[in-house]
């Protein structure tokens, strides 16, 4: 609700985008990547009606035991065990009201609805679908056969190579489901991080994905599990989609595709934009630079680099996986460019200023900083 409603039609509009955005755990565990406003040390457990009600007290019991009883572990997991805390989102059952925000009802099966407590819901669908969807109340977007992965490579694909880039894919409404599995990074789609509970009891990281044992055997068990069935591929998280997309298909795809983590870059960065009212026309990389007569280079921009976009007349660079944004001049756009082609940034006269410019508003720092880092040894 806005705080206040009638200060100004403007307030308006942003308080009926926000409303209509997902929550942040939500967004994290349909996804498998961490949003901005959630703490990466916690695990989002769903849970149907039907799974064991104690399901969350044999997660936190797990915790609490010591990792090194029974098997090894390295030292980052065992520091996070320590700190990990979980949040249960639970299905109540038929015929009931769910009576908190961590409460719901329906089902998560293409063509259902979520109802949570707090009044937030959220349809279901068939990524294949998505064309058709009016997007006028939060929905997840599911790959859950050949058809939908088919769909999806089909908008990656037209993106790349026009630089059109699907409404529905950058919609502040909308999210796609496993986007781990499909060319983001996996780091945050493990049990660590988000787990799904059925009525048999079985723990997986999202109701497409592979079995990865009883809850009783412990979060470190299922994280040691998920990595093993992950180790075999050459792509982030195929442990997410293997019910529904064979690892096979899936490493074929994305091997014909190289840029697939810049485009779900992109997408998150689009989406952001898009929740403050900034609808982009064109974005640098896909098909061609922003800057007359700047040339493509052949290999994709880094993950971690500023999506380069326009908005009418005005250059914005996003920070690929916060929320920061800020405006860029043509001079800075052009530098920018420049050194995302591969230019060295010490021969381009406006790079360091540009590149201090994003530092200074915290976007894509890890990309300014290894460019500077670069730079530096360059000219050692």
């Amino acid at each position: 609700m806005c705080p206040h409603p009638d200060r100004s039609l403007k307030l308006g509009r942003c308080c009926a985008v926000l409303d209509h955005m997902f929550d942040a755990h939500l967004e994290a565990w349909f996804t498998g990547m961490m949003p901005d406003g959630i703490d990466r040390a916690e695990v989002v457990l769903v849970a149907t009606a039907d799974s064991p009600p104690d399901a969350a007290a044999i997660i936190e019991q797990s915790i609490m035991i010591s990792p090194t009883d029974g098997f090894e572990t390295d030292a980052d997991s065992l520091f996070d065990s320590h700190r990990r805390s979980v949040r249960v989102l639970r299905q109540v059952a038929p015929a009931m009201s769910p009576g908190s925000c961590d409460e719901f009802s329906g089902a998560l099966r293409p063509g259902e609805e979520l109802y949570f407590g707090d009044g937030l819901g959220v349809r279901i669908r068939n990524y294949g679908v998505a064309d058709f969807e009016s997007l006028d109340v939060p929905t997840a977007f599911i790959i859950s056969d050949d058809d939908d992965f088919s769909a999806y490579l089909r908008d990656a694909d037209t993106a790349w190579n026009s630089g059109a880039f699907a409404p529905y894919v950058t919609h502040q409404s909308a999210l796609i489901a496993n986007l781990a599995c499909l060319g983001g990074a996996g780091d945050a789609a493990g049990p660590l991080n988000r787990l799904y509970v059925d009525d048999d009891g079985i723990a997986r990281t999202s109701p497409v994905g592979r079995g990865l044992g009883a809850l009783e055997d412990g979060l470190q068990a299922l994280h040691r599990r998920w990595q093993r069935g992950n180790a075999v591929s050459v792509w982030p998280d195929t442990v997410g989609l293997e019910d529904v997309v064979s690892d096979g298909d899936r490493v074929a795809a994305f091997s014909e595709r190289p840029w697939i983590g810049r485009y779900v870059s992109a997408l998150r960065a689009l989406r952001v934009a898009r929740a403050t009212g900034r609808v982009a026309q064109q974005v640098s990389g896909f098909s061609a630079r922003l800057t007359p007569g700047l040339p493509l280079s052949e290999a994709p921009d880094r993950v971690d680099a500023p999506v380069l976009a326009r908005f009418g007349a005005i250059y914005r660079a996003l920070d690929p996986v916060g929320r920061a944004q800020i405006g860029l001049d043509p001079g800075q756009l052009r530098a920018l460019e420049l050194v995302l082609g591969g230019a060295d940034m010490a021969e381009v006269p406006d790079a360091g200023a540009a590149c201090q410019w994003l530092l200074a508003h915290n976007v894509a720092r890890s990309w300014c900083l290894a460019v500077r880092e670069a730079t530096a040894a360059s000219l050692a």
